[in-house]
């Protein structure tokens, strides 16, 4: 893994962002000490309108999660066959 200096991510950070689309991921430190990583996002072989729907009922449940008391939750999970 490389590391960049910040000044250097400043100057060229069009070409950090291609080495970093191109799979690299690369270190970028200040005063020589480590601040931040640059990871390549994972390719996704998802349909994006497909991702979108699991992400809203995702949050929808998250919604109605916290709605519901430690003891709700406790019992509804003893209460399933999972």
């Amino acid at each position: 893994m490389r590391i960049v200096a910040a000044s250097e991510a400043q100057s060229d950070f069009s070409r950090i962002l291609d080495d970093v689309e191109q799979g690299e991921s690369l270190l970028i430190s200040r005063n020589g000490k480590v601040i931040a990583c640059l990871d390549p996002e994972p390719i996704l072989d998802v349909d994006p309108k497909r991702l979108q729907r699991k992400l809203w009922a995702r949050h929808d449940l998250e919604k109605w999660v916290t709605k519901l008391s430690l003891e709700e939750m406790f019992s509804a999970r003893d209460q399933s066959n999972i």
